[in-house]
């Protein structure tokens, strides 16, 4: 009996994109001749690698001629069209409408190769990781708005933008898709929302995998999923308010949020070794994120700016999430360079987590001295003292996340 595959048909290269982003595929037919296809081949291979790849064109005649021992092998750089070296990123090439048994061959050739892909054990942690789990109080809101026809937009952003995983997922659909202005990186929930539309929107955010990744997760002792939002939300505020510029701001906000998703992968993937890193970081009182680099040989900013890049997230947000656990240069903290959106997000959880009582970071145990010097010297040497105490010490109804209701 033949092995049940998740196959995608490709006629499309922006709706391939957006599927491989949503639902889980084993392999993606593409046919060569559509518009995007060799874009789209070689997207696949940079950045769903384990996704077999298999491509069907209009071969010249005298190519047709295919080997007894696998007639389901076609070298592109020999059969495909002149100077179409875009097929190099498929697994295999095939005439257009092939014999059933070739196609099938084929598929399973291609799927065989993606899964014996190497990869780095950052990137394999994300590959092919399509769904996260929302804070549970935050997944039942948005049950009930998402069914109401009636529901607020501006009340939905509000939601979706207070939690990590839903966040995240709405603002990679819509990346996934290319639908932003010239297709440059959407940055902003509400308009990842009004490009996608609530339909959209909620088949994403409620489809079965999602309840299955929250039913994964929840059990897990350690892992609150309502304080990891509450933090990253706290620190995305913050974070807006330290750069003037507005582009800067809404990615600083996006990365503040997003800093702590690498744990939900790793809670995701890792699973049972994850247990453990969560447990001894309790017990022996230390911050997590050096549990993780001695457990794993990286932390989950590594897991969460590697799993932002490969949605095709904005790449400052990314670099952001990726190195907010390691402390700002000493030009930064001195003033002579600029904060950027990293230096940014990684001020703001310096100066959230060393406020007791404002979305302080559970995970960032131990002694905090060092993260209120780093954070007292950014402040002094960006003028930034204002800014910091209004912030800190008037948090109401700017930092309070949804889900701490």
């Amino acid at each position: 009996m033949r092995p049940h595959w998740e196959i995608l048909t490709a006629t499309s290269a922006s709706s391939a994109r957006a599927v491989c982003g949503v639902l889980p595929v084993d392999v993606v037919v593409v046919d060569a001749g559509t518009d995007g296809s060799a874009a789209l081949l070689r997207d696949l291979a940079a950045t769903r690698p384990t996704i077999g790849r298999v491509a069907l064109a209009a071969l010249r005649e005298q190519s047709i001629a295919l080997p007894e021992q696998d007639r389901g092998d076609v070298a592109p750089e020999q059969h495909g069209p002149r100077g179409d070296g875009a097929w190099l990123s498929a697994h295999r090439v095939l005439p257009r409408s092939p014999a059933g048994y070739l196609l099938i061959r084929a598929i399973a050739a291609a799927r065989a190769e993606a899964a014996a892909t190497q990869l780095d054990p950052v990137d394999r942690i994300v590959a092919d990781l399509d769904v996260l789990p929302p804070a549970p109080l935050v997944w039942t809101r948005l049950r009930s708005m998402l069914a109401d026809p009636g529901s607020d937009l501006p009340a939905l952003t509000a939601v979706i933008s207070q939690d990590v995983a839903a966040a995240v997922m709405v603002l990679r659909i819509a990346n996934g898709a290319g639908l932003g202005p010239s297709a440059r990186p959407v940055a902003d929930v509400s308009d990842a929302i009004r490009l996608l539309g609530v339909r959209t929107v909620a088949s994403a955010l409620l489809a079965p995998q999602v309840l299955a990744a929250l039913r994964h997760v929840r059990p897990l002792p350690g892992l609150r999923l309502h304080e990891l939002s509450q933090h990253g939300f706290a620190c995305g505020v913050v974070a807006r308010q330290l750069l003037s510029n507005p582009q800067q701001a809404a990615q600083a906000f996006l990365g503040g949020l997003l800093q702590d998703v690498g744990q939900l992968a790793l809670a995701l993937r890792q699973t049972t070794a994850y247990r453990s890193c969560l447990a001894e970081a309790g017990w022996r009182d230390t911050s997590l994120h050096e549990v993780e680099r001695a457990s794993f040989g990286f932390d989950h900013a590594a897991v969460g700016g590697a799993l932002l890049r490969r949605w095709n997230l904005p790449g400052e947000v990314a670099a952001a999430v990726a190195c907010s656990h390691e402390p700002l240069t000493p030009a930064q903290q001195a003033g002579a360079d600029p904060l950027g959106v990293s230096g940014a997000v990684r001020l703001a959880h310096c100066l959230v987590t060393t406020n007791p009582g404002r979305g302080g970071d559970i995970q960032e145990r131990g002694v905090h001295a060092a993260l209120a010097a780093e954070a007292h010297a950014a402040v002094d040497a960006h003028h930034l003292a204002g800014i910091a105490d209004d912030l800190l010490g008037h948090p109401a109804g700017r930092t309070e996340p949804l889900t701490s209701h």
